[in-house]
Order: structure tokens, then C-alpha cells, then sequence
């Protein structure tokens, strides 16, 4: 069965050697990680041409504070009809450049090459179309905080960011309220001195409308016992000079009634003043929490500087081939498990 079927792939163009290319072309073998699959002692090792990429893609906004580098390995098999290769529907190649090969396992047959695949320019023009693929399709991804400025890391999940982002609109807010306590410090100072003032005044009304009231009580019974004689000749101007007490009497009440009216005016002033501190404050606190809920993702694309193609050729990829039951051939990839 063995013999019938290397018959059989010779018949189809496999041969024990590698096709030859051109001086200055990469050709790479793929890893056998697999071995044949289960009953398929017959089973022969061949390699199946691919073109292979690997390169690297770099994201950087040193503005943004960002940087990151994307490993690309791709596997693509070219358009037979235009040979044209579309690197988006290539199959991601999970192994380093390092661990592809010059040589292949021993015993091994290879399919034939298909046309053009030995000329430069095919070469050229794939390793041309993965750059454009690796420019136009790669980005990175990462959170962003449009109110606080704040980007993420690259690989940063969305519990870290926030976390960062809680302690930064933290400090934020923070700030925003020692600004506006030191605004408001000024008014308050301002206020309060008034206030004590208005209270020194208060007691200075209030000893004097006590003293006047004092007065006018004295100055009562004087009249009243000058008016009977008592104290000796009567006084004619004794009304007259009481009426002038009561009269000054009126006026430190009055006295009295406004230092209190305007400590009033001031404590009320102070109280819509802590208030309205409070308020701002508390509005400052929502306003940063509200702002945790914005974030946003932002895109971050490469420039072309930032490409670079580390292997590009023809990629020889191990693959089980055995006859299935119905005579068609099996082919069962020898490269991932």
C-alpha cells in the first residue's frame, strides 16, 4: 500500500528533493508536530507549498505614552488562477520564525511548486502585498478616558485601566476642590470677619441702649420730684430734657435692632454660603464618577516605518497524506496538533 501511494504522488509531481529557487529567494519548512493520524500506517510525510510570512508590527504615540509590538505569522496559499496571494484569509502561523527550518524531515516527498512561485517578482509581490496587509488591517486597541487624558496600556483589561483611572480622577477631583475651597476661603474670611465685627458692634449698642435706658429712668424721677418741689425750686426744663433721653434711648435701640438685623443678614449669607460650598463639592464628586462610566476605545494604527518583515518565501508545510475508503486521498496536517 506504502509503494502505491508514493506511486501515486510521483505520479501527481511529488519528488524526494525541495524544487530549486532562484540565488537571493527564502525557502522554510514547517515543524512536524503531529504524527500520522490514528490507523494510518500507510500514511507518507509530504510538504505542501505555502507561502509563509512572519514580521512584526509596531504601534507607537510617544504623545500618548504608548508602544507596542505585534508578532505576524502568516500561511497563505496564492490564487492558482492570478497567483495573487489575499494575506487576509491566510491562516495564522502560531510558531516563532526561529523555530522554521532549511531542511525537512528525511524520507519526505514534496508537491511541485506553482507557476511563478520560483521568479522574484512573485516574491517581491507578496512580501509587498503582507506589508500592505500588516499597515491596512493591523491596529491596536486600547481603553481610553477622554475627560481625564488617559489611555491605557496595551494588554491592559478593563478592571486595571479603571483602577487607574478611579485613583487619576481621585486626584483630579481633588485638586478641583482645593481650588475652589481656596476661592471661597476669601469670602468666608471676609464674611466672618464682618460678622464679628457687626458682634463687637452688637455689644456696644447694647451697653449704651442699657446705659441710656439707665439715664432716661434717672432723669425721669429728677423731673417728676422738680416739678413738686421736692428737691427744692421747681424745674421748668425737666420735661424737655427728659423727652432728649427717651429720644436717645429710642436711638440705641435702634441701634440694637440693626446690628442684630445685619448679624442676621450675615450669619444667613454664611450659612447659603457653606451650603453652596457643600454642594459644589458634592457635584465635583458625581461629575469625576459619572466620568468613569466615558470610556471610550481608541485605535491606534501603524506607520509604515513601523513594519517589519523578519522571514518571507516559500513556506513548506508537513502534511499526513493516507487513502480513504473510497480511494480519494486524505490529507491530514502534520504541523499543529
Amino acid at each position: 500500500a506504502g509503494t502505491d501511494l508514493a506511486a501515486r504522488l510521483e505520479s501527481e509531481g511529488y519528488g524526494p528533493l525541495a524544487p530549486s529557487l532562484k540565488a537571493g529567494l527564502v525557502q522554510v519548512h514547517l515543524p512536524v508536530v503531529a504524527g500520522p493520524p490514528a490507523g494510518g500506517a500507510a500514511a507518507r510525510l509530504v510538504y505542501e507549498p505555502h507561502l509563509v510570512a512572519c514580521g512584526r508590527v509596531a504601534f507607537v504615540d510617544r504623545k500618548k505614552d504608548l508602544a507596542a509590538e505585534r508578532p505576524v505569522g502568516l500561511l497563505a496559499h496564492p490564487d492558482e488562477r492570478t497567483g495573487g496571494v489575499d494575506w487576509r484569509r491566510a491562516e495564522p502561523l502560531p510558531l516563532p520564525p526561529g523555530d522554521l527550518t532549511a531542511t525537512g524531515r528525511d524520507g519526505a516527498l514534496y508537491g511541485p511548486l506553482p507557476r511563478g512561485w520560483d521568479t522574484s517578482a512573485t516574491h517581491r509581490a507578496a512580501i509587498a502585498a503582507f506589508k500592505d496587509h500588516l499597515y491596512g488591517d493591523h491596529t491596536l486597541e486600547v481603553h481610553h478616558l477622554p475627560a481625564l487624558g488617559l489611555y491605557g496600556q496595551p494588554d491592559e483589561d478593563r478592571a486595571t485601566f479603571l483602577g487607574r483611572a478611579r485613583l487619576a480622577a481621585r486626584e483630579r477631583r481633588d485638586l478641583e476642590v482645593d481650588k475652589l475651597g481656596d476661592r471661597m476661603k476669601v469670602k468666608l474670611e471676609r464674611l466672618e470677619k464682618q460678622l464679628q465685627r457687626g458682634q463687637r458692634e452688637l455689644g456696644q449698642d447694647e451697653a449704651e441702649y442699657e446705659a441710656r435706658k439707665r439715664q432716661e429712668m434717672l432723669s425721669a424721677g429728677e423731673t417728676l420730684l422738680g416739678m413738686f418741689g421736692v428737691l427744692g425750686r421747681r424745674r421748668s426744663g425737666g420735661l424737655s430734657s427728659a423727652a432728649g433721653k427717651r429720644r436717645m434711648t429710642a436711638r440705641a435701640k435702634e441701634g440694637v435692632a440693626e446690628s442684630r438685623q445685619e448679624i442676621a443678614a450675615l450669619q444667613a449669607e454664611l450659612a447659603d454660603l457653606r451650603t453652596g460650598l457643600a454642594a459644589e463639592v458634592a457635584e465635583i464628586g458625581r461629575r469625576w464618577e459619572s466620568a468613569l462610566g466615558e470610556v471610550e476605545t481608541f485605535t491606534l494604527a501603524p506607520r509604515r516605518s513601523d513594519i517589519r518583515v523578519e522571514v518571507a518565501g516559500v513556506g513548506w508545510a508537513p502534511v499526513w497524506v493516507l487513502p480513504g475508503p473510497d480511494g480519494a486521498l486524505q490529507r491530514v496536517a502534520a504541523w499543529h496538533g
